[in-house]
């Protein structure tokens, strides 16, 4: 499994050294409009529609490369 690093520390998966505890994640746009609901089980990510974003600072993820076409 990789190694996620995140820096809000009052989220519950939150973990000493900036670790994230969570088991998946989800990466989306940062303007992402209706995100669906996430429960115990899964967040269901074949349901999530793609959101393409021209630069990293658009999406959620730091480390967000754009891939060359």
């Amino acid at each position: 499994m990789a190694t996620i690093h995140c820096t809000v520390s009052n989220c519950n998966y939150w973990g000493q050294n900036n670790y994230c505890r969570a088991e998946q994640i989800l990466v989306t746009a940062a303007m992402q409009s209706a995100l669906p609901s996430v429960d115990q089980h899964g967040i269901g990510t074949e349901k999530m529609p793609q959101t393409p974003v021209k630069a990293r600072q658009d999406s959620l993820c730091y480390t967000m490369e754009l891939k060359n076409r």
